[in-house]
């Protein structure tokens, strides 16, 4: 089992799904759902945590190559099999027609992903998320001159909002 960002980071996808697999194959009841959701919970919390980590180290720094890679694998691989993933515990959830007081939104928002989810889309949205990444090494190098400084974009960032730019 996963139990970290980091080791979600170094995991397979094959270990990740088995994660995913693991939870729908277990029996679903109105006596198990509670342990059930916390579960569930914590593996789309780590998953989550893994891959806005490692975007965050990537761009970063879009030189190093592991962190390149690890990002790619999580974006590009890891992210939308993962969205499908997630879509059938929702699914499985909902076939039990079970709630409490305060999980309306939860409910709701979980059926609205099964009904707007198509399973067509997991590849355009790997290579969606390919072509973010090509961007993000490409443009992560790009440097400008102010006052005087070789200073990357992203640094630059706060100056746009400003009023007297």
């Amino acid at each position: 089992m996963l139990e970290t960002p980091a080791s979600v980071a170094q995991a397979s996808w094959a270990e990740i799904a088995a994660c995913y697999d693991d939870l729908g194959a277990r029996p679903l009841t109105a006596e198990t759902v509670e342990a059930w959701l916390a579960e569930w919970s914590r593996l789309e919390e780590i998953v989550s945590e893994a891959i806005s980590a490692a975007m965050i180290a990537y761009t970063c720094d879009t030189t190093d190559p592991a962190k390149q890679a690890t990002h790619h694998r999580l974006v590009v691989e890891v992210a939308p099999k993962a969205e499908e993933k997630s879509v059938g515990l929702a699914a499985k959830f909902a076939r039990l027609n079970w709630t409490r007081p305060g999980l309306e939104q939860m409910t709701a928002r979980f059926r609205r992903a099964i009904e707007i989810f198509r399973e067509a889309n997991v590849p355009l949205a790997s290579a969606l998320e390919e072509a973010a990444t090509e961007y993000q090494s490409l443009t992560g190098s790009f440097m400008a001159d102010w006052e005087g400084e070789k200073k990357p974009l992203p640094h630059l960032a706060p100056f746009l909002q400003s009023p007297d730019r």
